[in-house]
């Protein structure tokens, strides 16, 4: 919906029409608001100022209740197609961080393109259609090289892996932790084991100092033994 000129009633009418069509194939996946004569106004907002571009498709997730801004259209006639259009409604347009798209005629791709490059609009894509008796059929005649939906997806993928590199990182750091604790017990348990051992040794040398018997080793046993049956022969032979 252009502000500035007045299209002929003709070029109007096909304007709005392709309007329509578009909004009908979108709305089963979108939530499409249109500004056309005859529907409630879709206004977006962008920054202090309100934009009015003719479909304004928006990402419905019921589940989690989230709206986001999925695709930005424009529709143009061969009368809008010019440099002080783009300038006022495509400049602003291409900014919203949104895909932006344009319908243009077959015969106005090329300039509109031409215009793009010139006023640096950046654009996603451009579609021509074309009116073949009660049908209107559409042919992408130009895409971005880098389009914004692309970007959007490729830095989906990359947060999706970066919090999967660190899901995996914090994992790994938890399994290092219960290893350090698990050889931190172990230790300790040694070590405890150890201490024990210590304090019964030192209890059996303490006790043994207060009965006043030192421990008896096997050689002494058997020196001992010795000398007993020595002389109670010698008592023998004497007798």
């Amino acid at each position: 919906m252009s502000p500035i000129l007045v299209r002929p009633i003709r070029e109007q009418l096909a304007h709005d029409q392709v309007i329509r069509l578009l909004e009908t194939r979108w709305r089963r996946r979108y939530e499409v608001g249109v500004n056309v004569t005859g529907k409630p106004a879709s206004p977006l907002r962008f920054g202090a100022r309100f934009l009015f571009p003719d479909l304004v498709m928006k990402t419905n997730d019921r589940v989690r209740g989230i709206r986001r801004l999925h695709r930005v259209v424009e529709v143009e006639t061969n009368e809008s197609v010019n440099e002080l259009e783009a300038m006022a409604q495509w400049a602003p347009f291409a900014r919203i961080r949104a895909p932006f798209h344009l319908y243009v005629p077959p015969i106005a791709a090329e300039a509109t393109l031409r215009l793009c490059e010139k006023n640096r609009i950046a654009f996603d894509e451009i579609w021509s259609y074309r009116m073949v008796g009660s049908e209107v059929r559409f042919e992408l005649t130009h895409r971005a090289k880098q389009s914004r939906a692309r970007e959007g997806r490729s830095a989906a993928s990359s947060k999706v892996k970066a919090k999967t590199k660190a899901a995996a990182s914090r994992k790994v750091a938890a399994g290092r932790k219960a290893a350090v604790r698990a050889s931190g017990a172990k230790t300790k348990a040694k070590k405890v084991k150890a201490e024990r051992k210590a304090t019964r040794s030192k209890r059996a040398r303490s006790v043994a100092r207060r009965t006043g018997a030192g421990p008896v080793t096997g050689r002494a046993k058997g020196r001992t033994g010795r000398t007993t049956t020595g002389k109670s022969l010698t008592k023998r032979k004497t007798r």
